[in-house]
Order: structure tokens, then C-alpha cells, then sequence
């Protein structure tokens, strides 16, 4: 075994550095840190315990492809696809948040009782917040409730 001392970012490649940049601190409440000049166009954010680092694509022909791709996965099989999760609460009052911004959105409820939204970012990422989280080594945990009659 290696030995890690903790993480650090996670680096997105991005169709449009502002565009994206905009959307996390805007929805999220990110904050840009200074970044050193480097050979491509982008930004480091910093926000709910991790940096995100955002970096211009390189091959807009491949990334349109990926991108293609996530939205299929978003559309067709959430909440079974790759993603990154935060908890949050009142997910109705963060629906309605969604709503009036025009984020594209979907509600769930997973088997052990968590209410879910998962949300698309610019680049078609796609991001779950929850209700809650079982603790290590359970599998329920007590929901805050949503509608999911509707998907949006």
C-alpha cells in the first residue's frame, strides 16, 4: 500500500474557463485562488472542503464527444453513472434554486431512504446533492423528504 497524506483537487477539463467558473461560484459558492501561469487557460477553486481546478480543452472535437456521452448517462441512467456527491439541505428549496436559474435537474430517492437531486454543470458533469448519508457501515439514514413525482 502507498501511503497518501490526503487529497488534494480534482482537475475538469472545460469547454468555457468562465463559463464554468461562473456556474461553481455561483451555485455552489466557490471562491478562485490564485493560479501560477501555465501553459493553459484556466482557474483553481476552492469550496466545500476540496479545489476544483478548471482547464480549457485541449481537443473540442473529443470533449464534445465525452460531453455527449455524460448527457446520455444523465438523461438515461442516473443515479447508476459517475459523478461527485455533497449533502445538503432543504433540496426543495435548492430544487426551486435550479429551477429559476434553468439548471437541469432530476429528483430520486435511493433505497435506503435518501432524497437526492442530481444536477448537470456546464460541461454536462453531473453533480449529486443529498439529503443525507448513512454513516460507516450502515445503509440507511433519515431523509429529508422531496417530492419525486416530478423529474425535471
Amino acid at each position: 500500500m502507498i501511503k497518501i497524506e490526503q487529497f488534494h483537487h480534482i482537475t475538469n477539463e472545460v469547454s468555457s474557463v468562465d463559463i464554468t467558473r461562473d456556474f461553481y461560484v455561483k451555485i455552489f459558492g466557490f471562491e478562485e485562488v490564485k493560479r501560477p501561469n501555465l501553459r493553459c487557460n484556466g482557474a483553481w477553486l476552492d469550496g466545500l472542503g476540496l479545489h476544483l481546478h478548471l482547464i480549457e480543452a485541449y481537443d473540442m472535437v473529443g470533449f464534445e464527444k465525452r460531453k455527449a456521452v455524460r448527457l446520455y448517462e444523465f438523461e438515461n441512467n442516473v443515479p447508476f453513472v459517475d459523478h461527485i456527491a455533497f449533502l445538503a439541505d432543504d433540496l426543495e428549496r435548492i430544487g426551486g434554486t435550479l429551477e429559476q436559474l434553468g439548471v437541469p435537474f432530476k429528483k430520486c430517492k435511493t433505497t435506503f431512504g435518501a432524497a437526492q437531486i442530481f444536477l448537470l454543470d456546464p460541461d454536462g458533469r453531473i453533480i449529486e446533492l443529498a439529503a443525507c448519508a448513512p454513516k460507516r457501515n450502515e445503509i440507511a439514514c433519515t431523509p429529508i423528504e422531496i417530492n419525486t413525482d416530478e423529474i425535471n
